[in-house]
Protein backbone atom coordinates (compact mmCIF):
# COMPACT_ATOMS: atom_id res chain seq x y z
CA UNK A 1 0.00 0.00 0.00
CA UNK A 2 2.75 2.46 0.93
CA UNK A 3 4.51 1.72 -2.34
CA UNK A 4 1.34 2.54 -4.31
CA UNK A 5 0.94 5.84 -2.49
CA UNK A 6 4.59 6.71 -3.05
CA UNK A 7 4.35 5.82 -6.74
CA UNK A 8 1.24 7.97 -7.17
CA UNK A 9 2.94 10.85 -5.37
CA UNK A 10 6.02 10.61 -7.62
CA UNK A 11 3.79 10.55 -10.72
CA UNK A 12 2.01 13.67 -9.51
CA UNK A 13 5.31 15.46 -8.95
CA UNK A 14 6.54 14.63 -12.45
CA UNK A 15 3.26 15.52 -14.13
CA UNK A 16 2.96 18.88 -12.39
CA UNK A 17 2.30 21.62 -14.90
CA UNK A 18 2.99 25.34 -14.76
CA UNK A 19 -0.67 26.29 -14.43
CA UNK A 20 -2.30 24.05 -11.87
CA UNK A 21 -4.96 24.31 -9.24
CA UNK A 22 -5.12 22.56 -5.90
CA UNK A 23 -8.06 20.55 -4.57
CA UNK A 24 -9.59 23.50 -2.73
CA UNK A 25 -9.49 25.68 -5.85
CA UNK A 26 -10.93 22.89 -7.97
CA UNK A 27 -13.79 22.34 -5.57
CA UNK A 28 -14.62 26.05 -5.76
CA UNK A 29 -14.75 25.84 -9.58
CA UNK A 30 -16.57 22.50 -9.71
CA UNK A 31 -20.23 23.65 -9.55
CA UNK A 32 -19.70 26.13 -12.40
CA UNK A 33 -17.72 23.53 -14.35
CA UNK A 34 -20.46 20.91 -14.06
CA UNK A 35 -23.13 23.47 -15.03
CA UNK A 36 -21.05 24.55 -18.03
CA UNK A 37 -20.63 20.93 -19.14
CA UNK A 38 -24.36 20.33 -18.83
CA UNK A 39 -25.03 23.41 -21.00
CA UNK A 40 -22.37 22.49 -23.57
CA UNK A 41 -20.18 25.44 -22.59
CA UNK A 42 -16.48 25.67 -21.90
CA UNK A 43 -14.98 27.72 -19.07
CA UNK A 44 -11.65 29.56 -19.47
CA UNK A 45 -10.03 27.16 -16.98
CA UNK A 46 -11.63 23.93 -18.29
CA UNK A 47 -8.29 22.40 -19.32
CA UNK A 48 -6.77 23.00 -15.89
CA UNK A 49 -9.81 21.47 -14.18
CA UNK A 50 -9.75 18.41 -16.46
CA UNK A 51 -6.03 17.91 -15.82
CA UNK A 52 -6.55 18.05 -12.07
CA UNK A 53 -9.43 15.57 -12.28
CA UNK A 54 -7.27 13.14 -14.27
CA UNK A 55 -4.63 13.14 -11.53
CA UNK A 56 -6.72 13.36 -8.36
CA UNK A 57 -8.99 10.43 -7.52
CA UNK A 58 -10.56 12.28 -4.57
CA UNK A 59 -11.63 15.26 -6.68
CA UNK A 60 -12.72 12.92 -9.49
CA UNK A 61 -15.05 11.19 -7.03
CA UNK A 62 -16.50 14.54 -5.89
CA UNK A 63 -16.93 15.60 -9.53
CA UNK A 64 -18.73 12.37 -10.44
CA UNK A 65 -21.10 12.72 -7.48
CA UNK A 66 -21.89 16.36 -8.23
CA UNK A 67 -22.31 15.59 -11.92
CA UNK A 68 -24.76 12.80 -11.09
CA UNK A 69 -26.83 15.06 -8.80
CA UNK A 70 -26.92 17.97 -11.27
CA UNK A 71 -27.93 15.72 -14.17
CA UNK A 72 -30.63 14.04 -12.09
CA UNK A 73 -31.92 17.44 -10.99
CA UNK A 74 -32.04 18.62 -14.61
CA UNK A 75 -34.31 15.69 -15.46
CA UNK A 76 -36.86 16.51 -12.75
CA UNK A 77 -40.10 18.08 -13.93
CA UNK A 78 -40.32 21.76 -13.10
CA UNK A 79 -42.77 22.78 -10.42
CA UNK A 80 -45.17 25.58 -11.14
CA UNK A 81 -47.07 27.56 -8.57
CA UNK A 82 -50.70 27.78 -9.66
Amino acid sequence: MAEEIFTRWIEQVYTTEEHEIDCKQLQNFLPAFVDAELNGERLPHTAVIQTHLQHCPDCQEIYEGLNLVVRAEAELPSLTMD
